[in-house]
């Protein structure tokens, strides 16, 4: 062709729509909104003479909707947790190859975060090293003409790991078949729902236990139906988030054999009235747990609880009459569980004291060859009989003067002085306080 040349494109459609404006031999359509197919052509007219007009082939521009990405959900880890799920991206339509870039936000956004260094991949592992909250997002961008999309901020939040906040108690006694105290734990820190058990050994560790089916909450009761030691812990574990076992302090739970008496009163014994035991009536005890109580009883019918009697030994007090009175103990323990244990009957039979006949009074010439003894003949009482004689000037038996030697049933009376002298003999006998 000859001439100046005019220029004019056209968007193909029905019909054909000349673009204003566009009257060069290059045009730029505007940004596209919408996707679709667009086509173009363009005529060169020119004004030398007899020019036709040429056209161009048609030049078609397919716009495509941009990518799409979804990303994994929020996350909650432990610190150092060993398991990390990756945050992954999966991306749908736009066109190219997908390119990825990973970034890190300390707000939950997806702009002006910093870009996390290597991190181009579809997937990426947080790290749980620190605690804190971090939002992460990924820009996805393709090879294809301004296809690129941004996700949304995922936060994955890093915790403290568990521990244990509240112990069970550490030791405590119970007698056999005694109620005990539930043990307990809490727990602070850590993510995901908590799984309880319970265990029990027979040695203090927190290792080679056995579980306790159904021991699976936070509170466990253990039993006291066979005496011995138990040591007892919990562990907690974590349905997500990588969180370590945790283990508690160990439990001792003593059960001991409920309390018996391990020493009896003197089962029997006889005194003569007027005096009381020779010894106190005296219990201990063995098994069992906590401070004793002790009570002593005087058998009859009912038993009386003797006022004050609350010792572990018990003298009753002097026995003004003779009878047969019996005696008993109890022993009561304060702690958890325990049997009141019972004395045999500790039996003290009182007889009357002694009685004691004695020789007539006599009369006799000085130094007179034949003398008749003094004799006491002695009943009652019990035990074996001890004697001793005494002279006086007085008639009475009291304060008189021991006659050295005469410890015999008989006493022969000196006759070699003229006067007139009492005599008069003591029986004791090994009975307690038996003696006239």
């Amino acid at each position: 062709g000859t001439g100046t040349a005019t220029y004019q494109w056209f968007l193909v459609g029905s019909p054909d729509q000349s673009i204003t404006g566009a009257t060069a031999a290059s045009y730029t359509p505007p940004s596209y909104a919408t996707a679709g197919v667009f086509s173009y052509f363009a005529t060169v007219t020119l004004d030398g003479t007899g020019c036709n007009v040429a056209t161009s082939q048609q030049a078609m521009v397919t716009v495509i909707n941009d990518p799409t990405v979804t990303i994994a959900s929020d996350a909650i880890y432990c610190q150092n947790s060993p398991v990390v799920t990756p945050i992954t991206v999966s991306v749908s339509g736009g066109t190219g190859t997908s390119n990825y870039q990973w970034y890190s936000n300390t707000s939950n956004n997806n702009s002006n975060g910093s870009i996390i260094s290597g991190q181009t991949g579809a997937s990426f592992i947080p790290p749980v090293a620190t605690v804190g909250t971090t939002y992460y997002y990924c820009v996805v961008t393709q090879t294809g003409t301004n296809c690129a999309v941004t996700s949304s901020p995922v936060q994955i939040q890093v915790v403290d790991p568990p521990s244990v906040s509240s112990q069970p108690l550490a030791t405590q006694t119970v007698c056999l078949d005694g109620a005990t105290a539930a043990l307990s734990v809490a727990y602070i820190n850590g993510t995901g729902t908590p799984t309880y058990q319970w265990y029990s050994n027979t040695s203090n560790s927190t290792s080679g236990g056995t579980a306790i089916s159904g021991a699976s909450t936070n509170t466990y009761t253990p039993p006291s139906s066979a005496t011995g030691t138990t040591y007892y812990y919990c562990t907690i574990s974590f349905s997500s988030g990588g969180c370590s076992l945790i283990t508690s302090n160990i439990a001792a739970v003593i059960v001991n054999p409920d309390p018996s008496i391990a020493t009896q009163p003197l089962p029997s014994q006889t005194i003569c009235v007027g005096g009381s035991i020779a010894a106190p009536l005296t219990v201990s005890y063995a098994g069992g747990t906590g401070t004793a109580t002790y009570q002593w009883f005087l058998v009859g019918s009912p038993d009386q609880s003797i006022t004050g009697a609350t010792a572990a030994s018990y003298t009753p007090p002097s026995y003004a009459t003779a009878g047969v009175f019996s005696y008993f103990a109890t022993v009561t323990l304060d702690g958890t569980g325990c049997n009141v244990a019972t004395s045999q009957q500790a039996m003290v039979t009182v007889i009357n004291d002694p009685t004691v006949t004695i020789a007539s009074d006599a009369i006799y010439c000085q130094n007179s060859p034949v003398v008749t003894p003094i004799t006491v003949s002695v009943s009652g009482g019990t035990g074996t009989s001890n004697y001793q004689w005494y002279s006086n000037t007085s008639n009475n038996n009291s304060n008189g003067s021991i006659i050295s030697g005469q410890t015999g049933a008989s006493f022969i009376p000196p006759v070699a002085t003229v006067g007139t002298t009492y005599y008069y003999c003591v029986v004791t006998q090994t009975g307690t306080n038996c003696a006239v």
